[in-house]
C-alpha cells in the first residue's frame, strides 16, 4: 500500500476548471519597445476576468512578472506550458485555493516570425510530498489555538492533525498527495501546478503562501 493509516484521509477540492480551444486560447501578439536592460523592461500583466450571464465583466485574478521570467521565442519548438499563479481580488482573498492560468508566454525581437501550434500535453499522475515541521512568528493569540497546515494542489488537499494551544506548533510528519499533472512526455518534468499552503486555526485561515 502506498499510503499510511493516517493518509488515506484526504479531501478532493472543488476546482472550477476552464479550457480553451487552440483557437480560443490564441491571444493576438502585443508589439511593443523595451530597453534591453532587463531591470528596465516593462512588466508582464496577465489579467483573469469572469462574465455572467446578467452580470457583466469582472477581474478575478491577476499577476505580474519580469519579461525575462518568459522563454525567447525559438523557431519550431514550441514552449512548454507552465501554471502562473495569480493574485486574488480584495473580494476573495481567502479562497481556499487560489486561481492559475495554464500558459505560454514567448517574446522575440520582431514580428515576423510563425507561431507555433501549441504542445499536446497529456495528464500523468504525480505524488507531491510536503514535509510539515514547524510554525513560528504566528500574529494571533496561541494559548485557545488549534493549529493545522494545509497543503493543496491540483484540486487534492491534506491537513495535519491540529496542534493544540502551541505557541511554535511542530507537526514534524510529511503529507503525500497524489495528483493529477500534466506533461508533453513521460520523462521529462510536469507543468507544475501551484503548491498553496496555509495555516489554519480550526479551519479559519490565517494565513496563505502560494508558490
Amino acid at each position: 500500500d502506498d499510503f499510511g493509516e493516517d493518509d488515506r484521509v484526504y479531501d478532493v477540492e472543488d476546482v472550477t476548471t476552464f479550457s480553451f480551444t487552440q483557437e480560443q486560447g490564441r491571444i493576438e501578439p502585443i508589439l511593443s519597445m523595451a530597453p534591453e536592460e532587463a531591470k528596465s523592461q516593462p512588466l508582464v500583466m496577465v489579467n483573469v476576468y469572469t462574465r455572467g450571464v446578467l452580470s457583466g465583466k469582472s477581474r478575478v485574478g491577476y499577476q505580474m512578472r519580469q519579461l525575462e521570467t518568459f522563454r525567447k521565442y525559438e523557431p519550431g519548438n514550441p514552449g512548454r506550458p507552465r501554471y502562473i499563479p495569480l493574485e486574488p481580488m480584495p473580494f476573495n482573498t481567502h479562497a481556499r485555493i487560489p486561481g492559475s492560468v495554464l500558459m505560454v508566454i514567448e517574446h522575440f525581437t520582431t514580428d515576423d516570425v510563425p507561431r507555433h501550434n501549441r504542445r499536446t500535453v497529456k495528464p500523468m499522475v504525480y505524488i507531491v510530498r510536503a514535509y510539515a515541521f514547524m510554525a513560528r512568528n504566528i500574529k494571533v493569540d496561541t494559548a485557545s489555538t488549534n493549529l493545522a497546515l494545509r497543503v493543496a494542489c491540483a484540486g487534492i488537499s491534506k491537513t495535519t492533525a491540529p496542534e493544540a494551544g502551541q505557541v511554535r506548533p511542530m507537526w514534524m510528519k510529511p503529507l503525500e498527495l497524489k495528483v493529477t499533472l500534466c506533461s508533453d512526455h513521460p520523462k521529462e518534468p510536469p507543468t507544475m501546478e501551484p503548491i498553496t499552503v496555509t495555516l489554519l486555526d480550526s479551519q479559519t485561515i490565517l494565513g496563505v503562501k502560494n508558490d
